[in-house]
């Protein structure tokens, strides 16, 4: 018999928020507390690290900057040394919670600039499992750390608003194949697409505004749309974060057999 050794595969889930969420986000063991925070520049935070398993947890803390474009793709860029943190890894015992605390060290930059701080899992080491093939879930949390200099503010604009088609699931529930593979249920609808700015000096989260969209139909009738719910806009626009002085273009569904045209858009404040 062939020796295999020891295979040990590791997967990282991430555990991230889009919206605000009270209470603790758990994954596996692990919970975390809170996944989202405002702090003024020079001020402290603490993240809550609770692990509700039996065996030792090992944890460390990263931070990366957030830089997102006007399509909302979102990069991620190492920005340890913009924090102080302590403890920057720590071991947490079965039943046990422990605090990270942290600083923004960077200079008030006249506005806001937002972070990731990642509370990612420790794997155990290769030497500490039997021989043969292990596959090892791990599990990573994002906490949206947003650093706000005082009197700053928000000023979304509408800039434009044009016919679109998108792409929907039938249901949120996963359709399975014969072959054991995921099979994308979904259909064509007609769509808004959307451009939007940032011109103050604060981050938004596009969920937390109304968009009123008017226009006309083939018929040549004035139409009104709105009425997506924060958690319709969050389901179709996966990168909510619009940061200062940034466009965001996006596009939401419309009900099917809509028509429409010389379209514009309005913004209001949920």
């Amino acid at each position: 018999m062939k020796h295999l050794g020891k295979l040990l595969y590791f997967v990282i889930i991430m555990v991230s928020s889009s919206v605000f969420l009270a209470g603790w986000a758990t994954a596996g063991s692990l919970g975390v507390d809170p996944l989202f925070m405002e702090l003024s520049p020079g001020k402290s935070g603490a993240i809550r690290i609770q692990n509700a398993g039996e065996k030792l947890a090992t944890v460390e803390v990263l931070v990366f900057e957030r830089v997102v474009d006007e399509n909302g793709i979102q990069t991620r860029r190492e920005a340890d040394d913009d924090f102080i943190i302590f403890p920057p890894q720590a071991v947490i015992r079965p039943s046990s919670t422990q605090v990270i605390r942290f600083q923004p060290v960077s200079k008030d930059v006249g506005h806001s600039k937002s972070y990731f701080v990642t509370i990612k899992e420790i794997p155990i080491k290769l030497n500490d499992v039997p021989e043969g093939f292990h596959l090892n879930v791990v599990f990573a949390f994002d906490s949206a750390v947003h650093i706000v200099p005082r009197g700053v503010k928000e000023d979304p604009q509408a800039i434009s608003a044009k016919p679109d088609v998108m792409w929907i699931s039938r249901s949120d529930d996963a359709v399975i194949g014969n072959d054991g593979q995921v099979v994308k249920d979904e259909i064509s609808v007609p769509a808004v697409s959307i451009e939007i700015e940032n011109q103050g000096s604060k981050y938004f989260y596009i969920q937390d505004y109304n968009y009123i969209v008017t226009g006309i139909n083939n018929a040549g009738h004035d139409i009104t749309i709105d009425g997506w719910t924060s958690a319709e806009i969050v389901k179709h626009v996966p990168v909510v974060l619009v940061e200062p002085g940034k466009r965001r273009a996006f596009s939401l569904p419309l009900p099917i057999g809509t028509t429409a045209k010389d379209l514009t858009v309005s913004i209001k404040k949920r």
